[in-house]
């Protein structure tokens, strides 16, 4: 992988190039306009992406490890396949995303959307879920395992076979009736619960 300069980057950008496979890794791509953009088996880990617009970006294949991804759009982007472990995704606008398979471990999501995202298979094991909006995602096969879900709407998101062991649904003052409801709008068969 050829390693690139932000400005390099925002020309190839500009230009309408591919950026797939480039090493990108640790790069300032801060605040940047990425729409539609094709980063696919490329290298951002630790890269910051705060705040930048990727919305329909192709990023599957994607090492973003350890990225910050703070405010960033997301919507519609497809992240296939991608390593997110260890990234900040807080407030991030993941909307209708396609992440099947993603690695998500120990991220941060809190007060992220993630509505009408697919996430089947995907391995969200010991992220950070605080406020995180989960309604009408696909959460098939999802390991959740170890998560805290204080706050996160699950409402219509499925949850098929979803591995939800030691998870953490409310803190003790969490308001019961609004806990109740959440799960109850949840389609939760073929579920994992064991400890």
């Amino acid at each position: 992988m050829t390693k690139f300069t932000r400005k390099e980057i925002l020309t190839f950008v500009m230009q309408k190039k591919n950026l797939r496979d480039y090493d990108l890794s640790g790069g300032n791509l801060s605040g940047c306009k990425f729409t539609g953009a094709n980063f696919s088996g490329a290298d951002l880990r630790e890269a910051n992406l705060s705040r930048s617009d990727l919305q329909g970006a192709n990023l599957s294949g994607v090492n973003l490890s350890g990225a910050n991804l703070t405010l960033t759009n997301l919507k519609m982007a497809d992240l296939s396949g991608s390593n997110l472990s260890g990234a900040n995704l807080l407030k991030a606008d993941l909307s209708k995303a396609r992440l099947p398979g993603v690695i998500l471990q120990e991220a941060n999501l809190a007060g992220a959307n993630l509505s009408g995202a697919d996430l089947r298979k995907a391995n969200l094991s010991q992220a950070t879920l605080f406020e995180t909006c989960f309604r009408e995602a696909n959460l098939e096969g999802t390991d959740l395992s170890g998560v805290n879900l204080s706050e996160a709407d699950l409402g219509g998101a499925i949850l098929l076979e979803a591995h939800l062991e030691g998870i953490n649904p409310m803190e003790e003052k969490r308001d019961l009736p609004s806990v109740v409801r959440a799960w109850a709008e949840a389609r939760l068969t073929k579920r994992n619960l064991t400890d």
